[in-house]
C-alpha cells in the first residue's frame, strides 16, 4: 500500500514537471508555468 502511494506522489510529481517543461517550450516563463502547476495542485481547489 505504501509503495502504491509513493508511486502515485512520484507519478504526479513528474506530470508537474513534464507539464512546466511544455509549458515553458510553448511560452511561458518557468514562474507562470510553476504558478500554474501549484494552481492545479492546490488542495482547496477540490473542494470547491
Amino acid at each position: 500500500m505504501i509503495a502504491l502511494i509513493l508511486a502515485f506522489v512520484a507519478f504526479i510529481g513528474t506530470a508537474a514537471l513534464g507539464g512546466v517543461g511544455l509549458m515553458t517550450l510553448n511560452g511561458y516563463t518557468f514562474p507562470q508555468a510553476a504558478a500554474i502547476v501549484l494552481l492545479c495542485r492546490n488542495p482547496t481547489n477540490y473542494y470547491r
